[in-house]
This record gives C-alpha cells, structure tokens and sequence, in this order.
C-alpha cells in the first residue's frame, strides 16, 4: 500500500478547515443566536440511544468531515441575496412585456409567445425571492438553538420512555453557550419498569366476549411483560383482524380501547381492554357470504353458469374461455358462509 506523503499536512489542511468553517457559519449570526453544534443524551440503561436520539425536536446540520458544508453554502448564497434587487427585475421585467405585448397587437401567435414567456420568467424570479437563490436552496440553514425546541424535546423524551412501561422516568438537560455555539445534553433516568400484572376484557358483545374468551392464548398482553403502548396497538390490530375473520365486516378499530390501571405499589399495572358497541345497538352486526357471481368484464355473452357442487357461485359471460369447474376452484370462499377478510383479499388477488 502507497504511503501517504505529507501526513501532516493534510492533518493540518483539515484542522484549518474546520477551524475557518466554525467561525464562518457563526459570523453571520445575531449577537443572541447560538447555532446548535452538539447534542446528546446520557444516563440510559434499557432503552436505546439511537431510539431516544429520533426525538429530538431540532436537528444539527449535516456535517461531512466535520465541516458543516451544507450550511456554508447557504450563507454563502445569503450574503449574495438582494431580494430588493430581485423584486425590482421582477417589475422590470413585467414593464417589458407590457410594452412588447402591445407592440405586437394584431399578431396573435406573437401575443401568445410573449404571454408565456411573460408568465415564466417571474415565476424564476418570484423563486429565488421566496426560497433563496440556488446556493441557499442547496443548503441549510442555520440549526440555531432553540429554548422551545429543547423544553419540547424533554417532553418527547419523557413520553417515549412512558409509553415503554417507565411510568417514572424522568429527564432534564444541561445547555452550554459559548462562543455563539450551543451545545446541550439531556440526562435521561428510567427508574424501575412496570409490568402487567394482569388483563382482562370487558364487553356486552356476548358473541365477541366468547370468540376472546377462546383466543386468549393468542393475546399479546402477558402477565409479567413490561408495559409498553406499541403492543397495545398490536393486540388492538390482532382483535380487528380476528372479528373481521368471524363474520364481522363493519367492525372498526375505533370499538376497541384500554384502560390501565396503575397500581399505588409494586410497579404494576392492570390493562383493561374494552371493546365497544354501536351507537343505539346490543351486539355488532355479523355478515354472511349468500353468494358469488364471476363476471367476465370483456365478454359480449350475458349467459349465465352455476355448478351443482357450487349452485350459489354464479359465472356470467365466460363462454367458452373458462372452464367453469377450473375457476370455482380459485374461489375460496363457498355461500353460505361467515364473510372473512383474508379469504376476501384473497378472491381479489387471484
């Protein structure tokens, strides 16, 4: 392998570099503005760092080499910006066609190329006064601090590790100003999980009641698991897929809540699941498949098909292209029967 030559050198070079990029980028901030240089969270012992890190509520600029060179490139841009300038060419620009517009009264096809070209142009212009030239629209701006966007993500640090079962956690950070650069830590502490010590249903759906009573094995909720919201959203979707398996088509999510119950000692809680009922009824409604009728959407023919082994399976217009007894067999589902949602999108996939 070839030596690097000048070691040194280069280890200077990109010392000088950074050295130039950080004070450029804070040059042309206000005296009370302090870019966001740093930020990190300590104190975790479950939960994952990188987990934590997706709720901070103000990014850092992007930095290749450690040289934020998205952000030099929109202050480069900025300090070329003029949007005095810009609104100027853009009525300039308006002017001229007015008066080449009126030049060509009476050329129609020559009225219609100005028209656009008229239209066009200030939209370039009106571009570069909104977003910024193309310097600016390349970069990024500034990530300057920001006391909201801290006390905000505190909060969503605190939520997140709530909802993973660390009802006590607590969260507190420690700003640093120096230099017109800020940096910030947040302390993290989880404290003692709590676990579910038990979970139940409650329902007046009688029918419901039983078909959860019989899948209980399959619950996701288990006693001694730590408390964590995603899989009460999991079993929320395990009980809509299993109803909707049972006949039940209208059934929604909406029906299905949880309340939990935070015991005052020993780190516990209890997870009721209730699922609702329709507005002005005692039961949800189930549905049955009375029948199926195939339709073969470019055939001329209306002649209708049934099978004695499927008389409630209906072919309308197949001809001679299909052999009726060949599709009945890519028809999973056989009237009457309870309407099941797989077997449904199944049907439609075949």
């Amino acid at each position: 392998m070839r030596k690097l030559r000048y070691p040194f050198h280069v280890c200077l070079c990109l010392y000088i570099a950074l050295y130039l990029s950080g004070c450029a980028v804070t040059r042309s901030l206000h005296e009370s503005e302090h870019l966001l240089v740093k930020q990190c969270i300590k104190g975790n012992q479950k939960l994952h760092t990188s987990a934590l890190a997706r709720h901070y509520q103000q990014p850092l600029n992007t930095r290749v080499l450690g040289v934020p060179w998205l952000l030099l490139s929109y202050q480069l841009g900025k300090r070329r910006f003029e949007p005095d300038k810009i609104r100027q060419r853009i009525a300039q620009a308006e002017q001229a066609f007015a008066e080449k517009i009126r030049a060509a009264q009476g050329n129609l096809q020559q009225v219609k190329a100005l028209l656009f070209q008229r239209d066009k142009r200030p939209t370039t212009y009106r571009r570069c006064l909104q977003e910024g030239n193309w310097l600016m629209r390349w970069g990024e701006p500034p990530a300057i601090y920001s006391e909201s966007q801290r006390t905000a993500t505190m909060r969503s640090l605190k939520r997140y590790m709530q909802s993973q079962g660390y009802l006590d956690a607590t969260v507190r950070s420690e700003v640093t100003l120096q230099n017109q650069e800020a940096s910030v830590v947040y302390h993290v502490q989880e404290n003692t999980p709590y676990r579910v010590e038990k979970a139940y249903v409650t329902t007046a759906d009688k029918a419901i009641a039983q078909i959860l009573r019989e899948t209980q094995a399959q619950s996701l909720l288990r006693q001694g698991m730590r408390y964590d919201q995603e899989v009460l959203q999991g079993e929320r979707d395990r009980i809509h897929s299993l109803l909707q398996e049972r006949g039940y088509y209208q059934f929604d999510k909406q029906y299905i809540n949880f309340n939990v119950h935070v015991a005052d000692t020993g780190y516990t809680v209890s997870i009721e699941t209730v699922v609702g009922l329709p507005p002005d009824k005692s039961a949800h409604p189930t549905f049955t498949v009375q029948g199926i009728r195939w339709t073969h959407a470019g055939a001329s023919s209306t002649t209708e098909q049934t099978l004695n082994a499927c008389p409630n399976i209906t072919f309308r217009g197949i001809d001679k292209l299909y052999t009726p007894y060949v599709l009945a067999l890519q028809i999973p589902t056989r009237p009457p029967q309870s309407y099941q949602r797989i077997q449904n999108a199944e049907l439609l996939r075949r």
